[in-house]
């Protein structure tokens, strides 16, 4: 794997070699390389970053968990026009959970929460533990969330919106486009697609997973891997539902590419 990955690297440090690169301040050539939740836990994360600096001479800065929850926030901020309510973002190793408005300032959580539950994660283990357990574990861990992120006062009087972002739930979101009522749907970009709670939560029911999962396998932009973990998915979902109740309606957003460069751009300026 490590001979591979040199391979993929050092052929994309060529590339910004030939072609014209962003450059800072003094007229130097700059890349930022971030990782975050499977290299922050893994076993050969030493050797694994270390292989990457031996093949480009760049060095990776692992993301803390706040840094991976405000990412993923920033981009779905610059892609909507207006956002208010919770922010959660599925990855494959992580879930982090924040909660974000916009206007002339945008505010989000001073606490965002990263939790180890991400898709890939959750179907491993659910390979391996029982599931009951493991629900109870995600739903304890969802309530815990949201205290620590401390949503405004006036909104626990209202229902709360989710703007979703990750692989995890852009898989689900394709899914609930091509199901939609109106085919074939005006503009098919998942960046803005909304869906309601109920309609979300309805597709991984005990009695719609089997189907979801499997109607998913053939479908234009959903890949195997994610039909696969359509069980972990749910697991997600329904421990958020548990735990949080009053949800109304899911954003789903592109959210983590835009929220890199957000991020990176205030950090450098």
């Amino acid at each position: 794997m490590y001979a591979a990955l040199q391979e993929y690297l050092q052929r994309i440090w060529r590339t910004r070699r030939e072609y014209p690169c962003s450059r800072n301040r003094s007229n130097q050539v700059f890349h930022t390389i971030g990782d975050c939740a499977k290299s922050r836990t893994a076993i050969n994360s030493t050797a694994f970053l270390d292989n990457i600096h031996s093949a480009t001479g760049w060095t990776v800065r692992l993301l803390t968990q706040q840094e991976e929850a405000t990412i993923g926030s920033e981009g779905i901020a610059a892609s909507f026009s207006s956002v208010n309510g919770l922010v959660l973002d599925l990855g494959g190793g992580s879930c982090q959970l924040n909660w974000m408005t916009t206007g002339k300032v945008t505010t989000m959580s001073k606490s965002p929460v990263s939790m180890p539950y991400g898709a890939a994660a959750l179907t491993n283990r659910l390979s391996r533990e029982d599931p009951k357990k493991l629900q109870a574990e995600l739903v304890n861990a969802f309530k815990a969330a949201y205290q620590t992120i401390q949503i405004p006062q006036d909104w626990n009087r209202q229902g709360l919106h989710v703007w979703a972002c990750g692989g995890g739930f852009r898989g689900m979101g394709y899914y609930l486009l091509a199901k939609h009522p109106i085919q074939p749907y005006p503009i098919p970009l998942i960046n803005g697609f909304t869906v309601s709670a109920r309609t979300f939560t309805q597709a991984l029911t005990l009695q719609t997973l089997a189907i979801t999962q499997d109607e998913m396998k053939d479908m234009f932009r959903i890949s195997k891997r994610r039909a696969s973990q359509v069980p972990a998915i749910a697991m997600v979902i329904e421990a958020l539902a548990q735990a949080i109740p009053n949800l109304t309606d899911i954003h789903f957003s592109q959210g983590n590419r835009v929220g890199m460069k957000v991020f990176d751009g205030r950090r450098s300026s």
